[in-house]
């Protein structure tokens, strides 16, 4: 007898290794989508001001710009963030349940105990064998379960968890992208505005000069009072400019707080020079063909096209039947110390085969449902990736208008300069008085002021184009073949 056990014992084994082996995996297999094509990015070459040159992309980005407060609080941004947190979290979150799902492909082996106190009607009982009332029962069992993945339904389960974790994955490499963006913007604009605050105050200075001036020769007969009111409404003017840069550069400085994860009031921090943020000469670009394979959106849009097209597996695995095999050992005695004694235990081995008949369709169903839901994954990638050219595009576009008008302010603010330094020279041979002079001295802060806005545009949209390019978060390298280019 023991001898016929174990040769079925083995028969089923050897059935289960082969149905293991054999077992098909219906569904879509995962193809990655083709993004639209991108020979060119903009209508009138903008990209034409970045010249290709095949040298390796050192990133971090912002080591390239110099500036170690700026690395510092970026540092701790990436640390601190709570949305890179929760990403990361969600990652984690995502990996686990992955791990469970391929703990799920493994047999299961579980111990239980039962104790219940009963009686036994003793006009029901044998005669011979009258229990004792009431008497105690010991069950202790010892189960292995066992579910072949003989159609592909937990093979097709992993496929869309690791799906997901790659999601996640992007979606952290996409918060820590956006957060070292706005960590360097909100610099840029914290030593913008710092720096026009200065100007602002020279500025107002002067022009409270100016109005003395006036003044003095409103009571000499020089100027009537329409030139004094003139000149108090210039400096009011002026002046009125002053409380929104003061707003702006509080607001900014709550907004860095935030971003590295810290209360508003907490926060104590010196604000940089505008002169010591200087964007690398080089800005990274990667090849043609990998411009939007690099951007974490783009490639967690594909991840949720990876998740539609497994789950579409999945709905079709479950329409084919299910295996579950179980084997039990254990024993069962009124004493705990005769549970396995001969005549306590017991065994059993069984399998069980459950295949769906008629259900109205509603598996049927559910996998239309779900290749519908692939459709839409497929044209909600095809926009990610629009979406992303588009936001290339724009970003080359400002940056070549924003070289321009920086160089424009640039010219404006050196001709101011000259024209001063003119003046100061005629004003010490006597040919210009200290009024006319403080006018040019007007002139050439105006052209400054000017000059940092332009300066603040360019370094804030070059910051831009660094998002929209996308960062090398991935420690894949073969994702990550990227070329430098020369600014023009």
């Amino acid at each position: 007898m023991k001898h016929l056990l174990r040769t079925q014992s083995r028969h089923h084994c050897l059935l289960l290794l082969y149905l293991s082996l054999t077992a098909c995996t219906p569904g879509p297999d995962y193809l990655a989508p083709t993004p639209p094509s991108a020979a060119h990015l903009s209508r009138n070459n903008a990209e034409a001001l970045l010249q290709n040159s095949p040298v390796a992309l050192q990133h971090p980005w912002w080591v390239q710009w110099n500036a170690p407060i700026l690395q510092r609080w970026i540092t701790q941004g990436l640390a601190h963030n709570p949305g890179i947190a929760v990403a990361t979290a969600n990652l984690q979150a995502a990996q686990l349940y992955t791990m469970a799902q391929h703990s799920a492909a493994l047999p299961a082996l579980s111990l239980g105990y039962n104790g219940q106190k009963a009686t036994t009607a003793t006009a029901l009982a044998s005669p011979l064998q009258i229990p004792v009332n009431p008497y105690t029962l010991h069950t202790a069992q010892l189960t292995v379960s066992y579910t072949p993945d003989l159609f592909g339904l937990n093979h097709r389960t992993i496929e869309s968890l690791e799906a997901q974790v790659e999601y996640s994955r992007y979606q952290q490499d996409a918060a820590c992208l956006s957060v070292a963006a706005s960590i360097g913007v909100v610099a840029v604009q914290l030593a913008s505005t710092q720096a026009q605050i200065n100007t602002t105050r020279d500025l107002i200075t002067e022009q409270q000069y100016q109005l003395r001036i006036v003044q003095q020769g409103q009571k000499n007969g020089f100027n009537s009072p329409a030139d004094v009111l003139q000149q108090e409404q210039q400096l009011t003017q002026t002046q009125a400019t002053l409380a929104p840069l003061q707003k702006q550069l509080e607001q900014n400085l709550d907004a860095l707080a935030v971003l590295t994860g810290q209360a508003p009031a907490v926060l104590t921090t010196e604000i940089p020079q505008l002169t010591g943020l200087q964007a690398p000469a080089t800005i990274p670009v990667s090849l043609a063909a990998t411009r939007l394979q690099q951007r974490p959106d783009v490639e967690s849009a594909a991840a949720q096209v990876h998740i539609a097209s497994a789950n579409v597996g999945i709905a079709a695995a479950s329409r084919w039947p299910q295996l579950n095999i179980t084997a039990a050992y254990g024993g069962s005695a009124t004493t705990l110390g005769s549970l396995f004694q001969s005549g306590s235990s017991f065994w059993s081995l069984g399998a069980g085969l459950t295949a769906p008949l008629w259900d109205f369709g509603q598996l049927k169903h559910r996998q239309e449902a779900a290749q519908a839901l692939l459709r839409a994954a497929l044209e909600q990638y095809r926009q990610t990736a629009l979406n992303a050219l588009q936001n290339l595009a724009d970003s080359l576009y400002a940056l070549q208008t924003d070289r321009d008008s920086e160089r424009l302010a640039q010219k404006n603010l050196q001709e101011a300069w000259h024209l001063y330094q003119i003046n100061q020279r005629l004003q010490q041979a006597g040919a210009l008085t200290g009024s006319q002079l403080s006018g040019w001295h007007v002139a050439w802060l105006q052209a400054q002021l000017g000059e940092e806005q332009a300066q603040t545009n360019r370094l804030a949209d070059t910051i831009a184009l660094l998002q929209a390019l996308g960062g090398p978060w991935n420690s894949d390298p073969k994702k990550n073949t990227k070329v430098s280019v020369t600014g023009g």
